[in-house]
């Protein structure tokens, strides 16, 4: 393997997750890199978010043909809340990168959370998630001022 590929360039990785991410670690940590890998899971996500320059969130369900989009918003949206009022408070200035569907509503709650947290930097989302987030934002942004919790019904 080339010694630019992007493993061998990360001197530390977190994974977290709500379960598994522990196990997963230790198997990358096998893996011929210079940096550490370390797996966190529940109540550990302030520990996995220090010092991180990059969060990936790939968080809740992925979509499937059977899934209505409602329903995939309902169960990911509040994931995706929590995580990004942790990313506020422990990794403000970590590039983010969001997969968790609905990405165009995913990518809109984790800006307005930010926002709200006087955390939000333009300059870490790409063009194509910021029309997502145009789109979305009027509607994203009444409901988070209001103090709504996008919890599934």
């Amino acid at each position: 393997m080339p010694n630019d590929d992007w493993l061998s360039m990360t001197h530390s990785l977190s994974l977290y997750d709500i379960s598994g991410a522990p196990g997963i670690a230790a198997n990358m940590s096998h893996v011929a890199t210079a940096g550490e890998v370390n797996g966190y899971i529940s109540e550990k996500l302030g520990n996995a978010l220090q010092g991180t320059k990059i969060v990936v969130i790939a968080a809740g369900v992925p979509w499937k043909p059977n899934i209505a989009w409602v329903d995939l918003f309902n169960t990911n949206a509040p994931i995706v809340q929590d995580l990004a009022q942790a990313i506020g408070e422990d990794a403000p200035e970590a590039h983010i990168l969001i997969t968790s569907n609905p990405v165009n509503s995913t990518v809109s709650i984790v800006t307005e959370v930010l926002k709200k947290a006087s955390k939000f930097n333009p300059a870490k989302l790409s063009t194509e998630e910021e029309k997502h987030i145009q789109a979305a934002l009027p509607e994203l942004k009444k409901n988070i001022e209001k103090g709504v919790n996008f919890l599934s019904a």
